[in-house]
């Protein structure tokens, strides 16, 4: 099995392979792998993919708590385990206060991230 990061792994299509090359990123591809696609590349330089990551995430992140969220968590590897360090906040029924009509305080958006 080749060494490094699949190309078509969740964080190498999350800040796409143009942006690691751009960055500096080792990437090898196989012989046989089709132009365009992600099979057959290899990303050979962590440190490049991970600091993308992490910048585009703190990206979103600014956005998320521009929206009024006082606490968004950057993270890109966890578990279930991990999650139980910030507990379970109980649930409480409480008034739209923004005028949402009764969509949770958020006016009916949800954004996927």
């Amino acid at each position: 099995m080749p060494s490094g990061r699949a190309g078509g792994s969740r964080l190498a299509r999350f800040v796409g392979l143009a942006a690691y090359e751009a960055r500096g990123g080792a990437v090898r591809r196989n012989l046989f792998a089709e132009d365009g696609g992600d099979d057959g590349v290899y990303l050979d330089d962590p440190v490049p993919l991970q600091v993308l990551v992490t910048e585009k995430l703190r990206a979103l992140a600014e956005e998320v708590c521009a929206e009024g969220w006082a606490w968004v968590a950057c993270v890109t590897e966890g578990d279930g385990l991990a999650l139980r360090c910030y507990g379970q906040a109980s649930q409480q029924r409480r008034d739209d206060t923004r005028g949402g009509g009764g969509t949770g305080g958020h006016g009916g958006r949800v954004r996927p991230i």
